[in-house]
Protein backbone atom coordinates (compact mmCIF):
# COMPACT_ATOMS: atom_id res chain seq x y z
CA UNK A 1 0.00 0.00 0.00
CA UNK A 2 2.61 2.45 0.93
CA UNK A 3 4.71 1.72 -1.98
CA UNK A 4 2.14 1.97 -4.05
CA UNK A 5 1.43 5.53 -2.71
CA UNK A 6 4.95 6.32 -3.39
CA UNK A 7 5.28 5.22 -6.63
CA UNK A 8 2.06 7.31 -7.17
CA UNK A 9 3.28 10.65 -5.46
CA UNK A 10 6.50 10.27 -7.47
CA UNK A 11 4.81 9.67 -10.51
CA UNK A 12 7.18 7.03 -11.47
CA UNK A 13 7.26 2.83 -11.59
CA UNK A 14 8.87 1.56 -8.69
CA UNK A 15 9.77 -1.81 -9.26
CA UNK A 16 13.21 -2.99 -8.24
CA UNK A 17 13.69 0.01 -5.91
CA UNK A 18 16.37 0.06 -3.48
CA UNK A 19 17.41 3.51 -2.44
CA UNK A 20 15.51 6.85 -3.33
CA UNK A 21 18.27 10.06 -2.74
CA UNK A 22 15.83 12.69 -0.48
CA UNK A 23 15.58 16.01 -1.32
CA UNK A 24 12.97 19.00 -0.45
CA UNK A 25 10.87 18.25 -3.16
CA UNK A 26 10.31 14.81 -2.96
CA UNK A 27 10.06 15.24 1.04
CA UNK A 28 7.30 17.44 0.19
CA UNK A 29 5.20 14.79 -2.36
CA UNK A 30 5.67 11.69 0.09
CA UNK A 31 2.91 9.90 2.44
CA UNK A 32 3.85 11.23 6.31
CA UNK A 33 3.77 7.28 6.69
CA UNK A 34 6.93 6.89 4.47
CA UNK A 35 8.76 10.34 6.25
CA UNK A 36 10.20 8.27 9.52
CA UNK A 37 9.54 10.94 12.76
CA UNK A 38 7.98 14.03 11.72
CA UNK A 39 10.27 15.89 14.29
CA UNK A 40 13.45 15.05 11.84
CA UNK A 41 12.69 17.53 8.34
CA UNK A 42 14.30 17.13 5.22
CA UNK A 43 11.88 19.42 3.57
CA UNK A 44 14.78 22.24 3.63
CA UNK A 45 17.05 19.66 1.75
CA UNK A 46 18.43 21.02 -2.06
CA UNK A 47 17.70 19.36 -5.21
CA UNK A 48 20.15 16.16 -5.99
CA UNK A 49 23.15 17.67 -7.83
CA UNK A 50 23.60 17.56 -11.15
CA UNK A 51 26.74 16.24 -12.58
CA UNK A 52 29.82 14.76 -10.85
CA UNK A 53 30.65 17.51 -8.86
CA UNK A 54 27.45 19.06 -6.95
CA UNK A 55 27.01 22.52 -6.09
CA UNK A 56 30.38 24.10 -5.75
CA UNK A 57 31.16 24.14 -1.81
CA UNK A 58 30.62 28.13 -1.68
CA UNK A 59 27.08 28.13 -3.07
CA UNK A 60 26.33 24.89 -0.89
CA UNK A 61 27.66 26.79 2.14
CA UNK A 62 25.45 30.50 1.39
CA UNK A 63 22.33 27.95 1.25
CA UNK A 64 22.50 26.46 4.37
CA UNK A 65 23.76 29.97 6.07
CA UNK A 66 20.39 31.22 4.81
CA UNK A 67 18.32 28.11 5.76
CA UNK A 68 19.59 28.31 9.36
CA UNK A 69 19.00 31.96 9.76
CA UNK A 70 15.75 32.00 7.97
CA UNK A 71 15.24 28.91 10.18
CA UNK A 72 16.29 30.75 13.63
CA UNK A 73 14.78 33.81 12.38
CA UNK A 74 11.26 32.50 11.82
CA UNK A 75 11.59 30.35 15.45
CA UNK A 76 13.04 33.01 17.62
CA UNK A 77 13.65 32.97 20.58
CA UNK A 78 15.32 29.61 20.35
CA UNK A 79 17.85 26.70 22.02
CA UNK A 80 19.45 24.83 19.19
CA UNK A 81 22.78 23.34 17.58
CA UNK A 82 24.47 22.69 14.80
CA UNK A 83 25.74 19.27 13.95
CA UNK A 84 26.78 16.15 11.24
CA UNK A 85 25.28 13.05 12.05
CA UNK A 86 25.24 9.61 9.20
CA UNK A 87 22.33 8.49 10.98
CA UNK A 88 19.69 11.10 11.34
CA UNK A 89 17.14 9.45 12.97
CA UNK A 90 19.50 7.42 15.78
CA UNK A 91 20.54 11.18 16.22
CA UNK A 92 17.31 12.35 16.48
CA UNK A 93 16.56 10.38 19.56
CA UNK A 94 19.63 11.43 21.30
CA UNK A 95 18.91 15.03 21.04
CA UNK A 96 15.08 14.59 21.40
CA UNK A 97 16.19 13.23 24.69
CA UNK A 98 18.16 16.51 25.69
CA UNK A 99 14.79 17.96 24.68
CA UNK A 100 14.50 19.23 21.61
CA UNK A 101 11.88 19.45 19.39
CA UNK A 102 12.73 19.13 15.59
CA UNK A 103 16.05 18.23 13.54
CA UNK A 104 15.86 20.25 10.11
CA UNK A 105 18.49 18.28 7.47
CA UNK A 106 20.16 21.32 5.50
CA UNK A 107 22.76 18.99 3.16
CA UNK A 108 23.78 15.70 2.28
CA UNK A 109 26.67 14.65 0.44
CA UNK A 110 29.36 11.64 0.61
CA UNK A 111 32.17 13.86 0.41
CA UNK A 112 33.17 13.57 4.33
CA UNK A 113 35.58 16.73 4.12
CA UNK A 114 32.87 19.04 3.04
CA UNK A 115 30.22 18.18 5.32
CA UNK A 116 32.64 18.85 8.38
CA UNK A 117 34.51 22.27 6.83
CA UNK A 118 30.30 22.87 6.37
CA UNK A 119 29.37 22.55 9.87
CA UNK A 120 32.60 24.21 11.13
CA UNK A 121 31.50 27.26 8.87
CA UNK A 122 27.90 27.03 10.23
CA UNK A 123 28.82 26.61 13.74
CA UNK A 124 31.55 30.05 13.41
CA UNK A 125 28.95 31.67 11.90
CA UNK A 126 26.14 31.28 14.24
CA UNK A 127 27.63 30.41 17.64
CA UNK A 128 27.44 33.89 18.38
CA UNK A 129 23.62 33.84 18.52
CA UNK A 130 21.16 33.52 21.71
CA UNK A 131 20.61 30.01 22.27
CA UNK A 132 23.10 28.44 20.32
CA UNK A 133 24.63 25.21 22.29
CA UNK A 134 27.35 24.18 20.43
CA UNK A 135 30.57 24.01 22.10
CA UNK A 136 32.97 22.44 19.81
CA UNK A 137 33.88 24.34 16.95
CA UNK A 138 32.89 21.52 14.65
CA UNK A 139 34.63 19.06 12.41
CA UNK A 140 35.60 16.74 14.67
CA UNK A 141 32.96 14.05 15.01
CA UNK A 142 32.17 10.61 12.88
CA UNK A 143 31.63 11.02 9.49
CA UNK A 144 31.72 7.49 8.44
Amino acid sequence: QLLSEFSHAVGADLTGLCCVPLDGELHSALPAELLGDPAVSAARLPPPPQGKSGALAGAALHRAKQVVSQILDSLAPVVFKIGITCTPFLRWRAYEREGYQKMHLLHVTEEPGLVQMMEAALISEFQGRAGCRNVAKGGEGPVG
